[in-house]
């Protein structure tokens, strides 16, 4: 045995260090943090379905962008009346030309890509359907160009070619991505990591509130040998769910038949989004932090308070404001 230690020490013994004290430190690495996985589908629910920033940034884009008429010009003239303009009142028959643009602007924002169908019927447009983007793929030419869009719903796949006259089956929107030749990067791509810790965040804040964030005071069993039976400890366990557990009964004292009570030295947990002084700047701004940067990858405003000095002339009185984020 004193070999065995020799050996893992280097050579030197342990009895000739022994006025030293020696400590056994092992080193593991730490896991992985869980991030939300880059697709269309885990973004798309995990951001603008459960992330209120995401959402609105995506709604608001989306409002925003509707906005804007659609007209048509002929020779430099502004024309009211014209068969593209009727086409996009009623893309098809179950859309409104609104409805159509905002799925349009959503799966951009959302996806990076947006698709949309031309129905052909005696060489002329009849109709227009915005496509799902995770059903759509890209059939590469000879040439590296698309070709030809495969379409796949209820297990069956469609090739929608781009030869076809007058017009090509799939007009494809993309916003730029440098390392893709065909597909376009979606902004809440690049606000994955400030969106997962925004709901990380909610998460956090939330099982605080669920677990009432600490007992005010702990229950300490000393008589006989100092331990309950499982029949006693399955009744106290029950007790103290029924009656402390939870929000509404958080930070009231325990009152319990026997034993004694003591408080906790320990401070109490605080949320992500705490202003108390005593939280640390880093901590208290880091749900605020990745609320800004899902806000700027999405190029939104975020909402500030301000105040704006009332005026003889109109009487406004203070408002929001909204400014860059």
């Amino acid at each position: 045995m004193p070999k065995l230690f020799t050996r893992l020490l280097g050579g030197r013994s342990p009895v000739a260090e022994s006025k030293s004290a020696h400590v056994l430190v092992q080193l593991r690495d730490l896991a992985a943090p869980d991030w939300t996985t880059r697709s269309f589908a885990a973004l798309t629910q995990q951001g603008f379905g459960r992330n209120p920033v995401v959402h609105r940034c995506v709604r608001l884009i989306a409002e925003a962008a509707n906005r804007v008429p659609m007209v048509a010009m002929e020779d430099g003239k502004r024309l009211s009346d014209h068969p593209l303009l009727t086409l996009l009142r009623r893309p098809n028959l179950h859309q409104s030309g609104s409805e159509l643009l905002e799925a349009v602007y959503v799966y951009l924002q959302t996806a990076g890509n947006a698709y949309l169908n031309a129905v052909l019927a005696d060489g002329e447009v009849k109709g227009i359907f915005a496509l799902r983007p995770d059903r759509v793929r890209v059939v590469a030419g000879s040439d590296g160009w698309p070709a030809a869009y495969a379409y796949t719903a209820d297990g069956r796949t469609q090739t929608l070619r781009q030869d076809t006259l007058p017009v090509a089956s799939v007009l494809h929107m993309a916003l730029f991505d440098p390392l893709d030749d065909h597909y376009g990067l979606a902004p809440i791509s690049a606000a994955q990591q400030s969106l997962d810790l925004h709901n990380a965040a909610a998460k956090w804040n939330k099982a605080l509130l669920d677990n009432s964030a600490r007992p005010s005071g702990a229950l300490v069993y000393s008589a006989g040998t100092g331990h309950l039976t499982e029949a006693q400890f399955e009744r106290l366990k029950e007790e103290l769910e029924q009656a402390f557990q939870g929000a509404a009964n958080a930070g009231r004292p325990m009152v319990l038949e026997g034993g004694s009570t003591g408080s906790r030295s320990a401070s109490a947990p605080r949320t992500w989004t705490s202003s108390r002084p005593s939280t640390p700047r880093r901590a208290r701004s880091r749900s605020a932090s990745a609320c800004r940067q899902c806000c700027s990858a999405f190029r939104a405003t975020t909402p500030t308070r301000t105040w704006r000095k009332p005026t003889r002339r109109c009487g406004a009185r203070p408002s929001f404001h909204w400014c860059a984020g």
